[in-house]
């Protein structure tokens, strides 16, 4: 499978959880493929373990053939152990595992591309902390955007870091005018659904200084009226 190639403009292009093209979202081979295209970054899902590590997967447990592994109850060690991605074939065992997000970090580094950061799940300050101390010791915060739907942790990470690129993540029926309100007081971004957007809240966005991202949108057709709002970001399993 290939991606599917679209005039998007000066739209920037962001692969979610690394695209899907290669393998499943959010692995190491979807990682290692991504840093090969012209996407501008990825999306990776971040979640904290029981002793205080960080790795990439969307859902809070992991399907290890019949048993469940909770991310947050359980250890690095555990949560390695498990073949997270049984239906990618061709990979080594290693590949297979749940990604660190240092893993993830490598990669991307390694690519030039930008990371594109969700906390998922329950963050206290102390890890979101540590998360920031992680990407600075590989020096790219400079390459680095906050995404999450908890305007909480939006707060920390812009508190922690004056002058970091932060988007706030709004899905269907979250947006009123109480979003731009929040984005203005803590110079955020938008991230948000494409079921949700239309011209207004991009240009409302546009004229107090915030970039827009669209998530996520697969469909060539329907991304066209989408880029056509002017918006600075699309994400993306597929299009390219």
């Amino acid at each position: 499978m290939d991606t599917i190639k679209i005039e998007k403009g000066n739209t920037l292009m962001i692969a979610h959880q690394g695209g899907t093209v290669a393998a499943t979202g959010n692995s190491i081979p979807a990682f290692r493929d991504f840093i090969t295209r012209s996407w501008f970054g990825a999306e990776c899902d971040v979640r904290v373990t029981a002793d205080k590590r960080f790795v990439i997967h969307h859902n809070p447990i992991i399907i290890n053939g019949d048993e469940e592994i909770h991310i947050g109850a359980s250890e690095l060690a555990k949560i390695r152990e498990a073949n997270a991605f049984p239906e990618d074939l061709g990979y080594s065992d290693n590949d297979l595992k749940v990604p660190t997000f240092e893993e993830y970090l490598e990669i991307c580094k390694s690519g030039g591309k930008h990371c594109i950061i969700e906390l998922k799940g329950p963050y206290d300050r102390e890890d979101i902390e540590r998360l920031i101390n992680i990407i600075r010791d590989y020096d790219y915060l400079d390459r680095s955007i906050f995404i999450d739907f908890n305007l909480e942790h939006c707060k920390i990470i812009r508190e922690l870091l004056p002058n970091a690129k932060i988007q706030w993540l709004i899905a269907i029926g979250q947006y009123n005018d109480e979003v731009l309100e929040m984005m203005d007081k803590y110079g955020l971004d938008l991230d948000i659904n494409i079921y949700e957007v239309n011209q207004k809240i991009v240009d409302d966005a546009h004229a107090h200084g915030h970039l827009v991202n669209l998530w996520t949108c697969d469909d060539a057709e329907q991304a066209k009226p989408l880029l056509a709002l002017g918006v600075d970001y699309l994400t993306t399993n597929v299009l390219e």
